[in-house]
């Protein structure tokens, strides 16, 4: 067999880390009648197209920051053309891609955009067109988007990494069957990337070795949190052995802390757990200080 004879899907299958693309079964599924033109690429001018408000969702702050952010890390290979329908008149309204589509407009550099126009002449369309446009995608977890983020060698999903394998930690890329979870198993993604950002990957390190020795699964945020406040707020770092600290932990489960937690510290008080937490740990372990003045 040649290279010739060899299909995309086939080639993909012989290499490590590649998935090929290939149908599934779709039993009890009536797929529905292709009935319209097929899509037509064109390039235009971003300035020319328009947006229908009748169906589409305003600029809300939210939606300012993203096109900011888009415009500011503006790359052809991250670009997904928008879909837009030809009016009666000859103007193209975006369907999906509005943000894109501003974007581009936005910056000084672009001057046309490949966008796919597909038939849907009547507003009815464009609106229900619309509708399966924002229905049909399955969002990425930051789970996800991390390994995405690690495979592209994103400095801090690399130093999370990094700080992981040291510790003997595990980002999950989702739960685990029927939530069963491992010691140092952890989905804490936001939690992590805030810390290691800004601790590095000698203290997430640290921070995730007391809690796995304490033999947590999972690594919950709360617990994260309260590690780190105990190692590096003032009143309360340096005091604290890591052993005894790590035996305080160990002594309860995570629910029974958080129990404790809520009934002698929180007592009602709106306070974020973790430091609810960081409080009843810092009670409970002995002071290396009163030690060494013992």
């Amino acid at each position: 067999m040649s290279e010739h004879d060899v299909s995309g899907g086939d080639l993909a299958a012989m290499v490590p880390g590649f998935r090929p693309i290939k149908a599934i079964p779709i039993a009890g599924v009536e797929p529905n009648e292709v009935v319209a033109d097929r899509p037509e690429f064109r390039w235009v001018d971003p300035t020319t197209l328009c947006v229908e408000e009748k169906y589409q969702r305003e600029l809300a702050d939210k939606s300012v920051t993203l096109i900011r952010r888009i415009v500011g890390n503006w790359s052809w290979d991250s670009f997904k053309p928008p879909v837009c329908a030809e009016g009666d008149d000859g103007v193209l309204m975006v369907i999906d891609g509005q943000h894109t589509a501003i974007a581009a407009a936005s910056h000084p550099g672009i001057d046309a955009i490949p966008v796919m126009v597909v038939d849907a002449a009547e507003l009815a369309l464009r609106a229900m067109a619309f509708v399966r446009h924002n229905s049909n995608r399955v969002a990425m977890t930051s789970n996800q988007l991390y390994y995405a983020a690690l495979a592209a060698g994103d400095e801090i999903a690399v130093a999370m990494d990094q700080a992981c394998e040291k510790a003997g930690a595990r980002i999950l890329r989702s739960p685990p069957a029927q939530g069963i979870f491992k010691v140092g198993d952890t989905m804490a993604i936001a939690g992590l990337r805030a810390i290691t950002e800004r601790r590095g990957v000698n203290f997430t390190a640290r921070m995730l070795k007391i809690l796995i020795d304490a033999q947590r699964a999972p690594l919950a945020s709360a617990e994260i949190g309260a590690v780190t406040a105990l190692l590096t707020e003032p009143e309360w770092k340096d005091s604290l052995d890591p052993a005894d600290l790590t035996a305080t932990i160990r002594s309860k489960s995570a629910r029974q802390w958080q129990a404790h937690a809520e009934s002698t510290v929180r007592k009602g008080m709106k306070m974020p757990m973790a430091r609810a937490l960081a409080i009843a740990w810092f009670r409970a372990t002995p002071k290396q200080r009163q030690a060494r003045n013992g």
